[in-house]
């Protein structure tokens, strides 16, 4: 009955994902509309959200307060944490909504953020970017078709045709490919599956992370960055800094690491399981 008493108005519809930018989109719309009529306040409310007064209490208090307002002020840390989502770029926040891979899209987000804060990448900056880090090529490969074309829509929304590129390859001979036609680049990211799916494949695992790590600096120009992740509980993260040196050693090139990184706060590692900590991301300077 009160559905039916009451004046409701049915605006645009709107995929909302938490966590990004599609809620700022969705509450626009709602007072975009609400704008047409002649109200002095709006009281905004999630599926989340319970209120804790009565409608009579809430009303009393804007009628009380009537032109007024309320301005928030949190805790340094709190506007550190909105500075950094606002000032950076979110490639895959439509992604991150899904159920499917959604630990896929999570772990990309974490790194692409990573990079961002390493590169002193900052979208708020001035600056007439060819691509949004500057770079003036991009290309990103993988083995799976269905990937590829999410890549691709994603270029294309992004509006980055020009730039980058996205090509259906195996890496490993993609990476022989470009070495052969002495194509260099500025900074390579790997994110391979897992490659060691349990204990007695570590061996193999360990040359495929060995090879497809060799290759890739041996394409880096001068002083690039190399971003390399492994996401198998297996092989371990002392394991893995001891591929990186050998490959260092096999490639004739010297490595630096300028930071390490991992999961982000909705994958927390369990003290005393120490395969929680399975996702692995070092980001490394290569001469």
């Amino acid at each position: 009955n009160c559905v039916k008493k009451s004046k409701i108005n049915i605006s645009r519809k709107y995929r909302v994902y938490w966590g990004t930018n599609s809620i700022a989109l969705a509450t626009l719309e709602l007072l975009k509309n609400a704008s047409k009529g002649e109200y002095y306040y709006y009281h905004v409310l999630s599926g989340a959200d319970l209120p804790i007064k009565s409608k009579e209490e809430i009303w009393e208090f804007f009628e009380k307060h009537n032109g007024k307002e309320f301005i928030h002020f949190g805790t340094a840390q709190y506007q550190k944490d909105i500075d950094c989502r606002y000032n950076q770029y979110h490639f895959f926040s439509k992604q991150l909504g899904r159920k499917r891979d959604k630990k896929f899209w999570v772990d990309m987000e974490t790194y692409s953020l990573a990079i961002q804060r390493r590169l002193h990448i900052d979208r708020t900056k001035k600056v007439n970017y060819a691509f949004y880090g500057g770079a003036s090529s991009v290309v990103s490969v993988d083995i799976s078709e269905e990937a590829i074309e999410t890549v691709r829509t994603n270029i294309i929304q992004n509006k980055a045709s020009k730039v980058m590129k996205a090509i259906c390859a195996d890496v490993f001979d993609f990476l022989k490919e470009e070495e052969k036609n002495g194509n260099l680049y500025d900074l390579i990211i790997l994110d391979p599956p897992a490659f060691a799916k349990s204990a007695k494949s570590i061996d193999k695992a360990y040359g495929g992370y060995k090879e497809i790590n060799l290759r890739a600096m041996r394409i880096l120009k001068e002083g690039g960055i190399l971003v390399t992740c492994s996401c198998s509980h297996f092989f371990d993260e002392t394991k893995f800094s001891d591929m990186l040196m050998h490959a260092a050693r096999d490639s004739h090139r010297s490595v630096q690491i300028l930071e390490k990184t991992g999961a982000g706060p909705d994958h927390p590692v369990l003290l005393g399981y120490p395969k929680s900590s399975y996702l692995k991301c070092i980001i490394a300077k290569v001469n």
